[in-house]
C-alpha cells in the first residue's frame, strides 16, 4: 500500500510541475509522458494489490514488475532534456519499493 501511495504523489507533483508558471513549453511533452507513466503505474499497483487477496502471484508479479517499467519510461523521456526532474527521487525509491514488493512475491510461491 506504501508503494500505492507513493505512485499517486509521484502523479501529483507531475501534474503540478506541468502547471507551473514559466515551466518551457518543450518540457511539457515529456512531462505530459511522465504524466502518463505515473497513471498506468497507479492502475498497476492497484491491480497487484488486488491481486493479494487472491494470492495470485502471477499477477502481482506482472503488475509490480509493469510499474518498475512505467518509472523507467518516465526517467527516459527526462534524460534526454537538460533540466533536473522533481520524479527522479521519488522513482528511485518508487522503483526500490517496487523492487521489495517483487521480492515479497516471491515468497509467497
Amino acid at each position: 500500500m506504501a508503494g500505492a501511495k507513493l505512485t499517486k504523489h509521484a502523479l501529483s507533483v507531475a501534474k503540478n510541475v506541468t502547471e507551473e508558471p514559466g515551466v518551457k513549453p518543450e518540457l511539457l511533452p515529456v512531462l505530459k509522458e511522465c504524466i502518463r507513466s505515473y497513471e498506468t503505474a497507479v492502475h498497476n499497483y492497484q491491480d497487484a494489490v488486488n491481486a493479494f487477496p487472491r494470492r495470485d502471484t502471477g499477477t502481482m508479479n506482472s503488475m509490480f514488475s509493469a510499474v518498475i517499467i512505467d518509472i523507467g519510461d518516465c526517467e527516459d523521456a527526462v534524460s534526454g532534456h537538460a533540466f533536473e526532474s522533481p520524479l527522479s527521487s521519488i522513482g528511485t525509491r518508487l522503483t526500490h519499493m517496487t523492487s521489495n514488493c517483487l521480492a515479497i512475491v516471491s515468497l509467497l510461491d
